[in-house]
């Protein structure tokens, strides 16, 4: 008989150590990554009969796809996975551990947040469906519960169990719904194709949840909230004040008249106030969409931008201030799978613009050490070149360099860190956005990410 603590080591590396909760799909666990040394969250995939009649294999499909669809995003707003494991005749998902509360449970004990923590978050989930969607996954279930808080006050969306590939093979039994009903979109209790806007519904129903607790479909029974969600007028309370337009439009019937990630973001952006003074925005990598104009969304808009005009003008010396604020910072996490990542701060000519290296490391090579920001030592740099031949995105300085460039400058200009830190006066206005030095074809040998600080101070 195999002793307990070795029942508990995974694939000769994990070491389960507690739940960290339960679900339709499996077991969430607390562990540790005995080869690199790290806490991590492992997802233990039960594979079993999953009702309706939907077999093992099957299951099993959804569940690689799982993985495989969070794996393709990089975005600091949605849960990283690291691994896949199939051990003892299962599926375990190795991800990254968020040392936070769901917003459900920030809900139960503190109550409904205000509007401006409200939209705040609304504008990261944007952002991190925004990734997803354009991965070409949706997540099919967002809710409060499936949402987590880090210490910082920043989200990350999570469990991606029935999220399903746009491009992929139907994988839900036959009759069956996967999802929670108080946010699911109409058109999925319909049986009619799901898409981006149908996330959208549903982080219309949390944003209602987050900011008065209270679900816009909340009925005594189960089939009467079905019968909400598919026919009736959500109930949204007037405790969201200047949110309630958006929100409304969110739970549209038609996917049509929802508004595009942009426009929502549009509208959350001026009410927007982070958790607390120290906390500083994670950067949303990935670009929300621009739609073409759709007239018969126009009448929540015209409502919701003097709704939200209102809101500033009873805060109008703190909106002041915030506006005058000297230093403009963000935390930039950049991944060595990744080609340019665009810093998301306004930069103007004659700012100041500094980079200053935090924390991780990575490799161009995964046979090689991992370096820091400033490259591999001059003999590693050399095995390296010697195998990859002219990946250097800048051939002047060593390979895992991280390299920064502004929009402005000619194609082929850019700047590599120092000593961990990295300044420059921006000779015009434009964007500032980093990589590792390794080119857009050769990254499939790469690992791991490193963390910065980007400031911009005003020339004036």
């Amino acid at each position: 008989m195999i002793p307990s603590d070795r029942q508990r080591l995974i694939a000769e590396r994990y070491l389960l150590q507690r739940p960290l909760g339960r679900g339709g799909m499996g077991t969430v666990w607390h562990a540790t990554d005995q080869l690199l040394e790290r806490a991590v969250a492992v997802k233990e995939l039960n594979l079993g009969d999953g009702g309706g009649g939907e077999e093992p294999a099957r299951r099993q499909r959804r569940a690689m796809r799982e993985a495989r669809a969070i794996a393709r995003v990089s975005h600091p707003n949605v849960v990283g996975v690291h691994d896949l494991v199939q051990y003892e005749d299962r599926l375990w998902i190795v991800m990254e551990l968020v040392d936070g509360p769901s917003l459900a449970a920030h809900l139960a004990t503190a109550g409904p947040l205000p509007v401006p923590r409200t939209a705040e978050i609304g504008l990261q989930l944007l952002g991190a469906l925004a990734a997803v969607h354009a991965a070409g996954a949706l997540h099919r279930d967002v809710k409060p519960a499936n949402i987590l808080m880090r210490p910082d006050g920043s989200v990350v969306l999570t469990d991606f169990g029935i999220a399903a590939l746009s491009d992929g093979e139907q994988l839900t039994s036959t009759g069956a719904l996967l999802g929670s009903v108080d946010y699911m979109a109409p058109e999925r209790l319909h049986s009619e194709p799901a898409g981006p806007p149908s996330d959208l519904f549903s982080l219309g129903a949390t944003l209602c949840v987050l900011g008065s607790g209270q679900s816009p479909f909340a009925r005594p029974a189960p089939a009467a909230v079905l019968h909400a969600v598919a026919y009736e007028h959500p109930q949204i309370p007037d405790r969201l004040g200047p949110l309630r337009p958006l929100v409304e439009s969110l739970l549209s019937k038609n996917p049509a008249d929802r508004p595009s990630s942009s426009d929502a973001a549009a509208v959350l952006r001026p009410m927007a106030v982070p958790a607390s003074p120290a906390y500083t925005r994670t950067l949303t990598a990935q670009i929300l969409p621009t739609s073409p104009p759709r007239p018969r969304r126009r009448r929540w808009l015209r409502w919701a931008v003097p709704t939200a005009a209102v809101l500033l003008a009873g805060s109008v010396t703190v909106g002041f201030l915030s506006a005058r604020t000297p230093v403009r910072s963000r935390k930039v996490t950049v991944s060595a799978l990744t080609t340019w990542r665009l810093v998301d701060l306004p930069i103007h000519k004659g700012d100041r613009v500094s980079v200053r290296y935090l924390s991780g490391t990575w490799t161009v090579d995964s046979k090689r050490p991992r370096s820091g920001p400033e490259g591999f030592s001059s003999p590693q740099d050399a095995a390296v070149t010697a195998i990859a031949g002219g990946c250097k995105v800048n051939p002047d300085v060593p390979f895992a360099a991280l390299l920064a460039r502004f929009s402005y400058e000619k194609p082929g200009s850019n700047h590599s860190l120092q000593q961990h830190q990295w300044a420059y006066t921006a000779a015009a206005a434009g964007r500032l956005a980093l990589r590792i030095n390794d080119g857009d074809g050769c990254l499939a040998d790469n690992a791991g990410t490193v963390t910065v600080q980007v400031r911009v101070t005003p020339s004036s």
